[in-house]
């Protein structure tokens, strides 16, 4: 398969960076002075994700991380949909553990993001009913955003 396709393939499938925290996730920088470096962030991540190309674990890492960096999450997981499975290509943090790691899409809360096709915040996972109990025990997690990369 030529590079173009495995990119555009690989990128369309490449659906969601999960960033979760122990604690309250944080939805945005406080008010004033911050704002303007998460906006230098966010457009700093648009560049070098142009300048990664076609290499897509590259475009996988720089989601991590910059996920983290945003959102202050003690970790952060990307993940592929392969039919009707999650396979975790490339995670930080607390969910390092996780790549890798394939399940049903339909046991997941990535499903329920990418259903609506709109970012999901859990801001309470403990209570939370999509919650994969399996998964939040490997992680810790207390909250969690997902977010579908089409």
């Amino acid at each position: 398969m030529p590079t173009s396709d495995l990119m555009s393939s690989g990128l369309r499938r490449l659906w969601a960076a999960l960033p979760h925290a122990r604690g309250r996730v944080a939805a945005t920088a406080p008010a004033g002075e911050g704002d303007h470096s998460v906006l230098d962030l966010i457009v700093e991540t648009q560049r070098e994700i142009a300048a990664a190309g076609a290499d897509v674990d590259a475009v996988m890492q720089l989601v991590l991380a910059r996920s983290q960096a945003l959102t202050g999450a003690d970790g952060a997981m990307v993940s592929l949909v392969e039919g009707d499975e999650l396979l975790t290509r490339a995670a930080s943090g607390i969910s390092a553990g996780l790549v890798g790691r394939r399940r049903p899409l339909r046991e997941t809360v990535a499903r329920f993001a990418i259903e609506g096709g709109v970012p999901l915040l859990i801001s309470d996972c403990e209570t939370d009913p999509r919650i994969n109990r399996e998964l939040q025990t490997l992680t810790g997690d207390k909250s969690l955003i997902c977010v579908p990369l089409f």
